[in-house]
């Protein structure tokens, strides 16, 4: 079965903006570091436990998203195959 050219563009767009929300995540985690101080200095270690916790509860939702875009993936390109 042949692909149109829109269905695999939408979906090479789907994918394009699902890296664009990862990319937009990981500039706001790295912004977040930064105002709360966690740089290496004395004063911002203490805060690193807590925001480790934060962090594993935010990575296993992220965890989960990603194994959903990657069955809808799967799912697209064995509908693609056939």
């Amino acid at each position: 079965m042949l692909v149109d050219i829109k269905t695999l563009k939408r979906n090479v767009d789907s994918i394009t903006t699902n890296i664009q929300i990862y990319e937009r995540d990981l500039a706001k985690y790295l912004k977040d570091l930064k105002n709360r101080g966690i740089d290496g200095s004395m004063g911002g270690i203490s805060a690193i436990g807590d925001y480790i916790k934060e962090l594993k509860e935010e990575n296993k939702k992220l965890i989960d998203k990603e194994q959903s875009l990657l069955g809808k993936a799967n799912r697209i390109l064995n509908r693609m195959e056939k």
